[in-house]
């Protein structure tokens, strides 16, 4: 199976089955990816960048950062064993609608402008 080649419907019955996402990016600004998963309730483990800071720093329970590979490797092994709860992910989903309705809103506002 080739993930790139997938559709949304198939990406629908994947996140499911999927337990802990990896993000190697070496430059990550909290994207698509990464929303996805913790909005499908799967924990990331993604390497240390700037826009992933903030996230891990946010939502420690839910976005594990690492440096090397064998951090990596551990960081997993935990979130395998114990996993994030549903109100830590609902706490995610709530603050992620929050933000993105303040950005509509000020999008909203600059319109009004013109």
């Amino acid at each position: 199976m080739n993930l790139l080649d997938l559709d949304s419907a198939s990406w629908k019955n994947l996140w499911p089955r999927i337990n802990v996402l990896l993000s190697t990016a070496p430059y990550e600004s909290y994207g698509l990816t990464i929303r996805e998963a913790l909005l499908h309730g799967v924990p990331v483990v993604a390497k240390t960048s700037a826009g992933v800071r903030e996230l891990a720093s946010r939502f420690p329970k839910l976005v594990r950062l690492f440096e090397e590979r064998t951090q990596a490797t551990a960081l997993i092994n935990d979130l395998l064993h114990s996993p994030p709860t549903k109100d830590e992910f609902d706490s995610f989903k709530d603050w992620f609608v929050g933000k993105q309705e303040e950005s509509l809103r000020a999008l909203a506002e600059l319109w009004d402008e013109m």
